[in-house]
């Protein structure tokens, strides 16, 4: 049996610097995955989890009885985001210093709206946290989530100025399994105008989102908010060729 060195990202990540270095060039058909799972001592599963982000975010494509190639490189920038993660921000900017600053942190009943989401009853409390996120020191996102306490047990103001995601990953050993996603623009509140230095007419990038466990169940319901110059998001359509 192999030992997992490495974890499916990590290898996407490095897979993915050996095409931007055109070690692998345009239209190359890349290793199989039994060659990769041997360089890199891990299952072939792990490989297929690492080629199935890449596929994802375009790098890579498939055809049917032929193998994985390299598609067309993309011109993206650094706050180019992927619709389709939900890996959190600390993951997004590995090469950065990410920091938070708790606005608020309570522990509350459910409203309807967050029942809805996170398919409660409405005696069952919910952590309601509001996070300023800060990019190497400047305010750069507003974060408001509502988690189940009986899921996420154990939060506390420590985990919230690093990485709730890794707390829940590494620590509580959950794993996430999928997201809805809702982002749509709106004028800016008091709060926005407040932390992000926006305007009367500058407007904002929500996110809305809802994401769940590997069995269905939904553990966090949040609503981030950037200024409209702080990133896009991407989205691919990415089909195997014939």
């Amino acid at each position: 049996m192999k030992t997992q060195n490495r974890s499916y990202r990590e290898i996407a990540e490095v897979i993915k610097k050996r095409i931007e270095n055109n070690e692998y060039p345009i239209n190359a058909l890349i290793p199989k995955q039994v060659a990769l799972a041997e360089e890199f001592s891990v299952s072939r599963t792990t490989i297929a989890k690492a080629l199935d982000i890449l596929i994802s975010r375009g790098f890579l494509y498939t055809r049917r009885g032929a193998g994985t190639f390299v598609t067309k490189s993309m011109v993206l920038s650094k706050q180019d985001f992927y619709v389709q993660d939900y890996i959190g921000l600390t993951n997004q900017f590995p090469d950065d210093t990410v920091t938070s600053k708790i606005i608020l942190f309570e522990i509350v009943f459910p409203d309807e709206k967050v029942q809805s989401a996170l398919n409660l009853k409405a005696e069952v409390p919910v952590y309601n946290v509001i996070r300023l996120r800060l990019l190497n020191g400047q305010n750069y996102m507003l974060e408001h989530t509502r988690m189940p306490v009986h899921l996420i047990k154990g939060l506390h103001s420590e985990i919230l100025q690093k990485s709730i995601y890794k707390y829940i990953k590494e620590t509580l050993k959950l794993t996430m399994s999928g997201a809805w996603r809702k982002i749509f623009a709106d004028k800016p509140n008091e709060q926005d105008k407040e932390y992000l230095g926006c305007t009367e007419t500058d407007p904002v990038m929500r996110v809305e989102q809802i994401v769940c466990l590997t069995d269905g169940e939904p553990f966090e319901y949040s609503i981030t908010t950037r200024k409209y110059d702080q990133g896009s998001f991407i989205v691919i359509d990415q089909k195997s060729r014939f």
